[in-house]
């Protein structure tokens, strides 16, 4: 299987450690001090040096945890910080780069690869297939959606693909054509309504 994105894998990361956190402190009527909280969140992560998933992020997870055992370090804090950078990265991106960002995700939890169509070429069933004019001319200069995309699979994963799509919220899934005897799809990816385009 294939490696999932630094940024996702940090993402992750920070959440669940904040999310263990949370629900750790939540169980106590005490006031919980930095120093108790670092303690909890150290215990929470230290084992994930080893987590074979978290390679990608082991010198950052390092520093989180030197911060952690520092006397006048806050670990809570550092993860919140983290965790707005990183939701700030998301909120930036053009959607090229979420169309990569959601081929990537595709290929990690669906084991689906992405190629263009390539007219000489036999389509091989299990491969999400995309137009290289639509993706072209779908998105303007400045990396935003401007046009549909179309994506065409040969699987029984068509109907699942697009209800994955829209759960990512990188893009809306219109299911525009499906042939259920050779289980073959088109799907129509439109741009999600975001705060930026007003």
């Amino acid at each position: 299987m294939n490696e999932l994105p630094f940024q996702h894998v940090m993402t992750c990361l920070v959440d669940n450690a904040l999310l263990h956190l949370y629900f750790t402190v939540a169980e106590t009527s005490r006031v919980v001090p930095v120093h108790k909280r670092n303690e909890i969140l150290v215990r929470h992560l230290k084992p994930l040096l080893k987590d074979r998933s978290y390679r990608r992020v082991k010198n950052e997870l390092r520093r989180l945890l030197t911060t952690g055992r520092s006397a006048k370090g806050n670990l809570e804090a550092q993860l919140l910080d983290v965790q707005g950078v990183a939701r700030r990265v998301e909120d930036d991106a053009t959607d090229t780069q979420k169309l990569f960002n959601l081929l990537e995700i595709l290929r990690d939890e669906q084991g689906l690869d992405s190629r263009f169509v390539d007219s000489t070429e036999q389509r091989v069933p299990g491969f999400i297939y995309m137009l290289q004019e639509h993706v072209e001319h779908g998105f303007s200069q400045a990396g935003e959606q401007v046009a549909p995309v179309s994506l065409f699979l040969e699987s029984d994963k068509v109907c699942a693909l697009v209800e994955a799509i829209e759960q990512t919220g990188l893009f809306g899934a219109e299911l525009q054509q499906l042939n259920q005897d050779q289980q073959q799809g088109h799907i129509l990816l439109h741009p999600k309504p975001s705060a930026k385009r007003g």
